[in-house]
């Protein structure tokens, strides 16, 4: 007999459906193992080439009129240079990038590994944040013997890579439900890092929260699948990030933040966007465009706090005497001279005196008179980034009214009603302060 599943149950099997992991890392090995030894030169012809290129450098320190033209050897070696430089930093080094992000990832997410290897393993994953583009200092045939350092020294760190990989493949052990596998809620917390309970209870609250407030504003949508708990695996100060390709979470735990509530909602908030927004680019863009309108208008308010002339800032430790305020067409412009050496001048934007006289920029975006994007982020990101800063800012109750509707255009197509957005707001103020 055919048991009928029901909708919640038909929901849950699409998203275990469409939820799949970064990738089988036996399977990601092999893939890195071999473009990593396709993109290699023949160590004998590198050597050869080598010798040339010093032996041409010291025969023109001899002779300063020696052309490279017609040299024995050179042009050969001259190529082989560019080849094997294009090896570590072109278009095949960006495919090994690619597969070595996977690779680590999928070993932290799959294995529990012992500490110091997983440690390795770890640091190793920064390096596949983006591929290396290494500066070169030497000029002409001095630079393809650079070339060939730059070749050496990423081929060093991708065989040392490969080896990582294969230890931890051999010593990893899966997961396992109920030790580094938690369920809180409609989530999965692994506990890649090896984290210990404390620190993984403190991350669970977060993720309650953050499961609750979406869920109050009609965005629950986004709650499902595995959130891998790791250290620090992006450069910078990366407190959280979304895996597109294979719509995971990843939340690092070793930080002092306390932005971490937030930073899960903007990133939940790109999972909307790509899972559920399909075919709405043009209104996210347009989203975008309207808020850089009112960003514009912010520049030329006239009832923005100016300061007097006279006024004195510090910044970078030199203290700086406001001269004039003047209106200009890319807004109001403060200028300023060195107090110790006035003839030392500068000049600020209006915006951003009174961000330096605050600590820092501040946007009140609960004020109903408020304009613009939600955060510097917002503004400087795109339009997915913004989508993404007023997806967690509607969550946690932290814009006005117009900028609720700006967002509920795009995110419910314009079916909320104000009575609706009402009760959700309190529901998830509520939350915030319980």
């Amino acid at each position: 007999m055919t048991k009928t599943r029901s909708l919640p149950d038909k929901v849950s099997a699409r998203f275990l459906r469409e939820s799949k992991t970064i990738g089988e890392p036996k399977t990601l090995l092999a893939q890195f193992e071999l473009e990593v030894k396709k993109n290699t030169i023949d160590p004998n012809e590198q050597d050869v080439a080598q010798k040339t290129l010093l032996l041409f450098l010291l025969s023109k320190q001899k002779d300063p009129s020696l052309s490279e033209r017609g040299f024995p050897g050179l042009p050969k070696a001259v190529d082989l240079a560019y080849s094997a430089y294009f090896k570590v930093t072109g278009r095949a080094m960006d495919k090994i990038v690619e597969l070595g992000r996977s690779l680590f990832l999928s070993l932290l997410q799959e294995y529990t590994l012992p500490g110091p290897l997983r440690k390795k393993v770890e640091i190793a994953s920064r390096f596949y944040v983006k591929a290396p583009k290494p500066r070169l200092k030497e000029l002409g045939v001095a630079r393809h013997l650079e070339h060939f350092m730059t070749y050496d020294k990423y081929r060093v760190i991708l065989e040392d890579h490969l080896d990582l990989a294969k230890k931890a493949v051999a010593s990893g052990k899966s997961h396992v439900e109920g030790e580094t596998k938690v369920k809180v809620g409609s989530f999965t917390l692994i506990n890649t890092g090896g984290f210990d309970e404390k620190v993984m209870s403190s991350v669970a609250d977060i993720v309650q929260k953050a499961q609750a407030l979406t869920k109050s504003c009609g965005l629950g949508e986004v709650c499902y699948g595995d959130i891998q708990i790791t250290n620090t695996l992006n450069k910078g100060t990366t407190l959280a990030f979304y895996e597109v390709s294979s719509d995971e979470l990843f939340i690092r735990a070793n930080h002092k933040s306390n932005d971490l509530l937030q930073t899960l909602l903007h990133e939940l908030g790109h999972r909307f966007d790509v899972k559920f927004l399909k075919g709405r680019d043009m209104d996210i863009a347009h989203l975008h465009y309207v808020l850089s309108g009112q960003e514009s208008s912010r520049r030329f308010d006239p009832t923005t706090p100016k300061p007097k002339i006279g006024d004195t800032i510090t910044s970078k430790g030199k203290t700086y005497r406001v001269t004039e305020v003047r209106f200009q067409r890319s807004g109001y412009q403060v200028l300023l001279e060195d107090v110790k050496d006035p003839k030392r001048t500068s000049h600020i934007s209006l915006e951003g005196w009174n961000a330096l006289l605050k600590g820092g920029e501040v946007r009140n975006t609960t004020d109903p008179s408020f304009k613009g994007y939600v955060s510097a982020y917002a503004k400087s990101g795109g339009p997915r980034e913004n989508f993404a800063e007023m997806f967690a800012y509607y969550c946690l109750g932290k814009m006005n009214s117009e900028h609720n509707k700006l967002f509920e255009e795009v995110a419910f197509r314009g079916s909320r009603t104000a009575s609706d957005h009402t009760v959700l707001r309190v529901a998830a103020c509520w939350i915030l302060e319980g």
